[in-house]
């Protein structure tokens, strides 16, 4: 979106495609992730700088490259699909996509393990744990949930440090790396994100090494020690691939021609 609006406010025309009924792209994904409702925000606001340039939208075109051949210039921005690793019994029923999961698509059960435990991994983590509370909205709602005391009774403004109720999933968050958990997150938010998964006592696993899905978990070798992590539930947040299709078919053709 905002690469048509900046164009288009230069004076060129532009032609959105968007494959998609509504525009926003992976947005529409993590607006739902508690924190980060904001993002819904910078839809509307791009929404209506593409309106105001005068860009035509295309809703639920997807386009191929015979439809770009009258442009004189394409910028391709296709997003991606979610990375699925080699791993025997990826493709069981219980093993799911973070896309999948934050869409609302699938409904992940009581055991849940996440593989992958970057940005996306806590998102993911986040969105089971704390969906539905209102304390990234509500000042009084984050107030509470914090133990923070307004009126500065208790010392330092804090009240005892509330416990949670029990989670609605136990999650265990796995990754191959030994780095430590949550090192590429955002310094001034990871570390509340590291406490708010401690506070719901959610397990991580670091130095992994994957040996097959089946019906009793995910099976792992961590410090040549072999285990098995209950899940009913296997949420991929294992990376990324750029969608190529229509790149490719565009050099096919360019080629062609030459």
């Amino acid at each position: 979106m905002s690469c048509a609006a900046v164009a288009a406010e230069r004076g060129h025309a532009v032609t959105l495609f968007e494959k998609a009924p509504s525009l926003g792209g992976q947005f529409n994904l993590a607006k739902n992730v508690p924190g980060k409702q904001e993002f819904g925000e910078s839809i509307a606001y791009y929404a209506e700088r593409i309106r105001r340039a005068g860009v035509q939208v295309k809703l639920g075109a997807e386009a191929k490259a015979a439809d770009l051949a009258g442009f004189d210039e394409v910028v391709i921005a296709t997003g991606i699909d979610p990375r699925v690793p080699a791993i025997p019994g990826v493709d069981s029923k219980k093993v799911v996509s973070y896309v999948d999961v934050i869409a609302g698509r699938a409904k992940p059960g009581k055991n849940v393990a996440i593989l992958g435990a970057g940005g996306i991994g806590f998102d993911v983590a986040l969105y089971l744990l704390e969906g539905a509370s209102r304390a990234p909205l509500e000042a009084q709602a984050f107030t509470e949930h914090w133990g923070i005391d307004m009126k500065v009774a208790a010392a330092g403004g804090l009240a005892a440090d509330p416990a949670p109720e029990a989670p609605a999933h136990r999650i265990t968050m796995l990754k191959r790396s030994p780095s430590s958990f949550g090192g590429t997150l955002g310094k001034t938010t990871g570390w509340v994100h590291r406490t708010e998964l401690a506070r719901n006592r959610v397990a991580m696993v670091k130095g992994v090494e994957y040996q097959r899905i089946d019906d009793a978990g995910v099976h792992v070798v961590v410090d040549g020690k072999e285990s098995v992590v209950p899940a009913d539930t296997v949420i991929l947040c294992t990376g990324q691939e750029p969608k190529r299709e229509l790149a490719d078919a565009l050099e096919k053709a360019a080629a062609s021609r030459t």
